[in-house]
């Protein structure tokens, strides 16, 4: 009798067990769709150790070669899911995912850790490198849609190694060019409450002609256009130097002729005052 009764609340533990568990898989606000739960998992109710390498997924097989893999996934459709089944108020309850690659024929390879409970990826390596945060298509090495902050130092290579099809510019013809560009303040959509200045990517590409299109602007070519428009301010201001100085010349050249003039006239009249004495 006492058997039966552990065997019933057995199969009643574990029966209550996997209703639990498919109850809190269904609370996801996930717009993936879970793979059907085995009806039959097994339940252990204690740790677990492997003293060996493991492998999960429909393609695993058993004479697995693991090479030095720790822990492996493998089968078609590889997920992580961290359902987080927090209820207290002021507990964090957000779900997370790891997702490799999309399901479907034609689909993308990457590699994503997305936000399940806002239905978003925060972050996500593509096959070949580009890594976006806030996007799913980076375009470049790091691909930020957002804002960033630094709390440091910048650092973009400018080694002449790495560079090539030098051409001279003109710092009077930059200066005249910036000189024209419309710069006003303004503020950037999704973000109302920083104000900013500067010319607009189109005004800066058409005016220069400069960077990967006329949507971006690259920091170096504004510092660029900077520092060419310096270097022309400053020969304007040696050239006015040397201007200045040759007038001050000039001047001193006149104020001695001046000079000359009245003492010639001094001694011309203290002459003509001493002949109409004598006479």
């Amino acid at each position: 009798m006492n058997a039966k009764r552990f065997f019933l609340v057995s199969l009643l533990t574990l029966a209550l067990a996997s209703l639990i568990s498919f109850s809190a898989l269904g609370q996801d606000a996930d717009p993936q769709s879970d793979a059907p739960v085995a009806p039959n998992g097994a339940v252990t109710p204690d740790d677990s150790i492997v003293q060996g390498s493991q492998c999960v997924g429909i393609d695993c097989v058993s004479n697995e070669n693991f090479g030095f893999d720790t822990f492996r996934l493998k089968e078609n459709n590889l997920r992580i899911h961290f359902d987080d089944t927090s209820t207290s108020s002021g507990f964090p309850s957000n779900d997370w995912r790891i997702a490799i690659n999309d399901s479907a024929s034609g689909g993308q390879s990457y590699f994503s850790i997305d936000d399940v409970t806002a239905g978003i990826s925060s972050l996500r390596i593509m096959a070949g490198g580009n890594v976006g945060i806030g996007t799913t298509a980076p375009t470049e090495r790091l691909h930020v849609n957002g804002n960033v902050v630094v709390e440091g130092v910048v650092n973009q290579v400018s080694d002449v190694n790495v560079k090539e099809n030098f051409t001279a510019v003109s710092p009077k013809e930059i200066l005249a060019r910036l000189n024209e560009l419309d710069i006003t303040s303004w503020n950037y959509i999704s973000d109302p409450g920083s104000l900013h200045i500067g010319p607009t990517a189109q005004d800066f590409y058409a005016a220069f002609g400069v960077g990967i299109d006329n949507q971006h602007i690259s920091s170096i070519d504004t510092g660029g256009v900077a520092l060419v428009a310096i270097q022309a301010l400053s020969q304007q201001l040696a050239d006015q130097d040397a201007l200045i100085e040759q007038l001050t010349k000039q001047n001193e050249q006149l104020q001695q002729q001046n000079a000359d003039i009245l003492a010639r006239l001094e001694a011309l009249e203290q002459m003509m005052n001493s002949q109409n004495q004598d006479q």
